[in-house]
């Protein structure tokens, strides 16, 4: 396993419509907080680490509590990386798990204590272990992949349009408007009698110059897949590129709160061991 030289980039906007940010993210060590939260910022980072976490929730629930569930999801996600930073794991996918239902748990802790108010948040995971791409994700935040001037979503989305589509009773076409594209099947916070909450996995080779985009539906609800494909498909600095996605959504309509994480691999072709 060869370690890869990444150059990333998170950026987060309210948007035109929402009073507040319900989204958060995580970008290998950092997320959003009470004080920085309603704020438009752009972070970007370089690092050669074997391990490193990035990840977007979208949060649920209205006022404050959509904003709870998400940093609730990004703070977790923080502890579990210092404790993978410290110990000899064998199984990543384990700890993600662990780290699953321990978050899912902690949100329905507070769903009881607001009376049984719907309470939760999705989550697009990126898990990169060297040159290994763990994806993981719950409900409809999305991880794309970039790979030769192509861009493919590899997450999947927890829709019942989605499902409708994977049964082949609809297309793509129509999922895209489909009355219910937005309502979830699956979130972090979902009761345990109700429903057992089941992450989507994939494992992805790293290639050289791979570019991977985390993002709410904030940004895909706005802005069209070739749009995307097109910027992303710029030679400029992840920075840039995190800028001229939130200003495309916004240009659009910038009806929900917006975040992307956008992450390069081996620029310039630079490998570490």
């Amino acid at each position: 396993m060869k370690n890869i030289s990444l150059a990333a980039a998170a950026g987060v906007h309210i948007g035109y419509i929402r009073e507040n940010n319900e989204d958060n993210f995580y970008f290998n060590g950092i997320n959003l907080n009470e004080t920085n939260r309603e704020i438009p910022v752009v972070y970007e980072n370089r690092s050669n680490d074997t391990l490193q976490l990035y990840a977007v929730c979208d949060g649920m629930g209205g006022e404050a509590h959509g904003e709870l569930a998400s940093l609730i999801a990004t703070d977790t996600l923080r502890k579990y990386q210092d404790m993978l930073q410290k110990i000899h794991y064998h199984s990543l996918e384990k700890y993600i798990d662990m780290y699953i239902n321990e978050v899912n748990n902690l949100i329905g802790d507070k769903v009881r204590e607001h009376g049984g108010k719907r309470i939760g948040t999705t989550i697009a995971l990126l898990a990169l272990e060297g040159d290994r791409a763990h994806i993981f994700n719950i409900g409809d935040s999305r991880v794309y992949l970039l790979r030769s001037k192509t861009i493919r979503q590899i997450s999947e989305d927890h829709t019942p349009a989605m499902r409708s589509v994977k049964m082949g009773l609809m297309t793509m076409e129509q999922a895209k408007t489909h009355p219910h594209r937005n309502k979830l099947t699956q979130y972090l916070g979902l009761s345990q009698q109700e429903m057992t909450v089941k992450p989507f996995y994939d494992l992805v080779q790293v290639k050289y110059n791979d570019r991977f985009l985390l993002c709410s539906d904030g940004l895909t609800d706005m802005v069209a897949q070739e749009e995307i494909e097109t910027i992303l498909n710029q030679d400029k600095p992840e920075r840039n590129l995190i800028i001229e996605l939130i200003d495309k959504a916004l240009h659009h309509g910038g009806r929900d709160n917006i975040t992307a994480i956008v992450i390069t691999a081996g620029k310039n072709g630079q490998v570490i061991g």
